[in-house]
């Protein structure tokens, strides 16, 4: 999508759901998004690229995956193949949390399993049940609390925002009415870039006092 030259006045939200979607402006200086709603705009964004993504069934590790090894070892390899996205997990279980010292004080996770990490697949050896992937571990994965794989589907792929500017700022007291709102947000996308993009002095911004010459509003 081409964006010319201008300042565009966006009241509302802008969502882009589909893959291999680029919106090009000719510049920041040039191609202007101005944003200029605030009303439940709390943890949103003005402009999302929103994949949807979903998590498979349990593969279940058969043995520690290592920290730096690009190969984990699964219960079952039979389901997997060259190309799938996984996620690997593990549950927060009550000898992680002790383990990091976080007893009482990590709370919301507890007992529920979390991705830890988003790989590619790269080889698979069904019999032996060892799957490669693209990048590294990072952290050890545990069967201790119950490390598996979960095939995802449903992400965004080839999606940019290039070489336009953005602004979102409103009055003072508007602003701080809400909490941790972004100008542009990018959601279960992979292969996405943003270059090219600056923030310029919002027209919705106060003339004067506080919040004058703002650019975008809080995101705290």
């Amino acid at each position: 999508m081409r964006l010319p030259a201008g300042l565009y006045r966006v009241d509302g939200r802008l969502t882009v759901k589909a893959s291999n979607t680029v919106i090009a402006g000719v510049g920041a200086e040039q191609s202007r998004l101005w944003f200029t709603a605030f009303s439940d705009m709390s943890f949103e964004a003005h402009l999302t690229f929103a994949g949807a993504p979903q998590l498979g069934a349990d593969v279940a590790l058969a043995e520690d995956g290592q920290v730096r090894a690009r190969t984990i070892t699964v219960a079952d390899a039979g389901g997997l193949k060259v190309g799938d996205e996984i996620a690997i997990g593990w549950q927060i279980s009550p000898a992680f949390v002790t383990e990091h010292e976080m007893s009482g004080t990590w709370m919301v996770f507890n007992d529920s399993w979390q991705p830890f990490f988003w790989r590619t697949v790269t080889a698979v050896d069904p019999g032996s049940g060892v799957v490669e992937i693209d990048v590294p571990l990072r952290y050890p994965a545990l069967v201790r609390d119950q490390a598996s794989v979960r095939p995802v589907t449903g992400l965004l792929r080839e999606v940019a925002l290039m070489d336009v500017g953005v602004a979102n700022a409103v009055g003072w007291e508007d602003a701080w009415s809400q909490d941790q709102v972004y100008a542009v947000a990018m959601l279960g996308v992979r292969d996405a870039w943003v270059t090219g993009v600056k923030s310029f002095v919002s027209p919705g911004a106060p003339g004067e006092g506080k919040g004058a010459g703002a650019t975008c509003s809080r995101a705290g």
